[in-house]
């Protein structure tokens, strides 16, 4: 079994527009590594450089949404979700601040 996480980050600065999905994601990762919680951001790429964790990105430039999909191996999962029990992106109220509302859901296949 795993999990598919789904994250939508939507900008919601009038003042700043991205071109495309690496360049959203490039400012996420910059204020993630000059603001924020730099463990939670490592954690997930430590993830993926193991094979614990795939994901997929695309990016809607007209609604400025970047959405990330993650499938977890359950296991990995699990000790992710144990690391960060209250709020599974340690970094919400951060992009929040910075103009990102973001949406998650979760799905066991």
């Amino acid at each position: 079994m795993s999990v598919i996480q789904t994250v939508a980050y939507v900008n919601t600065n009038a003042d700043v527009t991205y071109a495309d999905g690496t360049e959203a994601m490039d400012a996420l990762h910059t204020m993630v590594t000059n603001e924020g919680d730099v463990l939670h951001m490592e954690t997930i790429i430590q993830n993926a450089t193991m094979g614990n964790m795939f994901s997929t990105m695309s990016f809607e430039s007209g609604t400025q949404t970047l959405t990330i999909e993650r499938t977890w191996l359950n296991a990995a999962w699990d000790e992710y979700r144990s690391a960060y029990p209250l709020e599974p992106n340690a970094n919400k109220s951060l992009a929040e601040s910075h103009g990102w509302s973001l949406t998650e859901t979760l799905e066991t296949v």
